[in-house]
């Protein structure tokens, strides 16, 4: 039997790394995301400790502005100059930033600089890898819409490309956030939707269903 790929999308907070970990923790799946790079990559950009790598993964701190974040922190000069130049104020370079926030801009720097699609093409490799072991199932967290790309669908596009499924989890109550990175995938791309509107036990017996996806869209 193939490696299953599921790919999850939704809004911020919507529950896509509470089901993540769900499949993960209950069913042997591999966790990777298109993030993965950028907190690597942020990781070393601002030499940050244990402590410091603990923020930009946990979703309790992850807008909570922090001193040790502030631009004047960051060893990669080239980082600091292109906000510079996409209209950052000098004086905005001591002010405190939020993971999130300094994930995002690290994101659009990366893509302008190495390639629209560079994220994508680093995820697609880890994922093929993973797959040719024949080994682990894999669960992608954060598939998303890119307003401003190309491509703008070149994620979901690149869970299909490799035999998977898109996974949009639903929340009542968000709301849309503004950044390009946020929007949310159109219908055409979706394979199968989550309501989290219920306790975190009925998310995770959700959770449990997605095993059988590969079945259920057959069927469908």
């Amino acid at each position: 039997m193939s490696p299953l790929l599921i790919g999850l999308t939704g809004q911020l907070k919507s529950g896509k790394d509470t089901v993540a970990d769900r499949l993960v923790s209950h069913h042997g799946f591999v966790k990777i995301g298109f993030a993965d790079t950028i907190r690597r990559e942020v990781v070393e950009a601002y030499g940050l400790t244990t402590f410091g790598k603990s923020l930009l993964e946990n979703q309790d701190h992850k807008d909570n502005p922090t001193r040790m974040l502030t631009l004047l922190e960051c060893r990669d000069h080239d980082f600091v100059t292109y906000l510079l130049d996409t209209g950052l104020p000098h004086a905005d370079l001591a002010s405190k930033r939020s993971p999130r926030w300094i994930q995002q801009r690290w994101g659009d720097y990366k893509r302008a600089t190495a390639g629209w699609d560079y994220f994508i093409k680093v995820t697609q490799t880890t994922a093929s890898e993973w797959m040719e072991q024949g080994r682990r199932n894999i669960v992608i967290s954060g598939v998303r819409y890119a307003a401003t790309a190309p491509t703008p669908t070149a994620e979901a596009d690149m869970v299909h490309a490799l035999g998977g499924h898109v996974v949009l989890i639903t929340r009542p109550g968000l709301t849309q956030q503004d950044h390009s990175t946020e929007l949310l995938l159109p219908d055409g791309c979706i394979d199968f939707t989550i309501k989290n509107n219920g306790s975190l036990n009925s998310l995770y017996m959700l959770a449990d269903t997605l095993v059988l996806l590969p079945a259920r869209l057959t069927v469908a």
